[in-house]
């Protein structure tokens, strides 16, 4: 009987403080991994979600200036042949406006650039720009003239032409390079434009930044997104 209830006492004894650590240890250690495992999904999470809003925000603005450049010339009211008034590596005016609203007499010029001033217009630059005229003498030629914002972050957008036989053709194109701000569409009969009706097909890159904080996404730099189409010029082919 005695034997049994010093059995009964060492057994009602519980843990060890050596027990009670190691315990704790584990659960700590066992909190700690569930913790990281939650942060990298999160982490993950964001990083997609923002990869997804970059991405969507791109295609848009390559879509407006892939479907302006296939329309290009089909508005024209004027005489003049050629569809490209200007092309530069990084700014493109091309003439007609797909909205077919308001077209004003002689016809319209768009402009395409990215803008990297605060301005009313792109207040958080940068920004892709256009100009659509709504009235007679409204048409420009300039980045700092343009008042459409086609897509916030853009960080840049360039232009590569290409004949029909697939030359790359120098920018830019004829040497022509810049005309009035304000004016109306330009009329560029009495000019050289071999190069610019020789463009048979553009190749457009629009490139965007995500300009929001990164913190606690797992990123060291911003997220970046670049997309790149090829575009026939209807109206020239």
């Amino acid at each position: 009987m005695e034997s049994n209830r010093g059995t009964d006492r060492r057994g009602a004894a519980g843990f060890t403080l050596l027990e009670v650590l190691l315990a704790s240890a584990m659960g700590v250690l066992i909190l700690v991994a569930a913790y990281a495992i939650y942060e990298s999904g999160q982490s993950t999470y964001k990083r997609a979600e923002r990869k997804t809003d970059i991405q969507q925000n791109t295609r848009a603005a390559l879509d407006t200036v892939v479907r302006q450049i296939r329309m290009a010339g089909y508005a024209s009211l004027n005489q003049v042949p050629n569809s490209i008034v200007i092309g530069e590596a990084d700014r493109l005016v091309i003439r007609g406006d797909v909205r077919l609203a308001g077209l004003p007499s002689p016809g319209t010029d768009t402009i395409f650039a990215v803008r990297t001033a605060a301005s009313a217009d792109c207040p958080t630059p940068p920004c892709l720009m256009s100009h659509a005229a709504e009235a007679a003498g409204t048409n420009v030629y300039t980045t700092d003239e343009a008042r459409l914002p086609v897509a916030f972050a853009i960080t840049s957008i360039a232009f590569n032409y290409f004949d029909g036989n697939n030359v790359e053709l120098a920018p830019p194109l004829d040497g022509a390079a810049a005309y009035p701000a304000g004016a109306n569409p330009v009329d560029l009969s009495g000019e050289t434009t071999t190069v610019r009706d020789s463009v048979r097909r553009i190749r457009v890159s629009i490139t965007a930044t995500d300009p929001r904080s990164f913190a606690g996404t797992g990123r060291t730099g911003p997220e970046t997104y670049t997309l790149v189409e090829d575009v026939r010029v209807r109206n020239k082919n």
